[in-house]
């Protein structure tokens, strides 16, 4: 997992990135800017892949993410979905990553890519002309 490798590395420029990227996401989530909490989002996911030597790999996964990321944004669609949530899982990613912990760092990815499922019924409800087979 990346952020288990992104544990065993020591770059200060990029966990300087993802610690800018965390502050900007709060500066949007005050203002439900949530275009602009989007791109801070990737940019703090990106870092991770940089610190890794895995760009490449980032960049694939943006093309075949598409259906990921669109359930992304309509996520953040939701005001009654709380993003400070990702913004504490992402400061727990990064604290972990500081302290080298890789062990946590991957528990804290792990709890961070289930909120997915754990909110799915909510975006599945505010959008569902959005999707196709929904559970009854």
């Amino acid at each position: 997992m990346v952020s288990e490798a992104a544990a065993l590395e020591n770059n200060n420029l990029l966990l300087n990135q993802a610690r800018d990227a965390i502050e900007l996401q709060e500066q949007y989530a005050a203002k439900a800017e949530y275009h602009n909490f989007f791109n801070a989002d990737e940019e703090f996911h990106k870092t991770f892949y940089l610190m890794t030597n895995h760009a490449q790999v980032w960049d694939w996964l943006q093309t075949i993410n598409i259906q990921f990321n669109r359930f992304r944004w309509l996520r953040l669609a939701i005001s009654d979905l709380p993003w400070n949530t990702l913004i504490e899982q992402h400061k727990e990613i990064l604290t972990a990553v500081e302290n080298h912990d890789g062990e946590q760092a991957v528990t804290a990815a792990a709890k961070h890519l289930h909120l997915m499922f754990d909110e799915e019924m909510a975006v599945l409800q505010a959008f569902p002309e959005y999707f196709d087979n929904l559970p009854e």
